[in-house]
């Protein structure tokens, strides 16, 4: 997998001292385990999102839409 590298000046304060981690909420300093980890949390979001629609009236750009995915309910 390709390394990422944040190293620039002023990075200091967005990565782990001495890595090139972004800082994160799960307090994860290896790169590999955070890949990790977010492919998981984003895999479960994804999931809720699917069993979970989302019904609302969105206004984008200046003009009205409405969201009108209707779940599928399985009997």
């Amino acid at each position: 997998m390709k390394k990422y590298d944040y190293t620039y000046n002023g990075s200091e304060g967005y990565c782990y001292p001495g890595t090139d981690v972004l800082i994160n909420k799960l307090g994860i300093k290896d790169e590999n385990a955070l890949i990790i980890a977010e492919r998981e949390i984003t895999s479960i979001k994804m999931l809720m999102l699917y069993n979970n629609p989302i019904f609302k009236k969105y206004n984008f750009a200046g003009s009205s839409a409405k969201c009108n995915k209707v779940k599928q309910v399985e009997e």
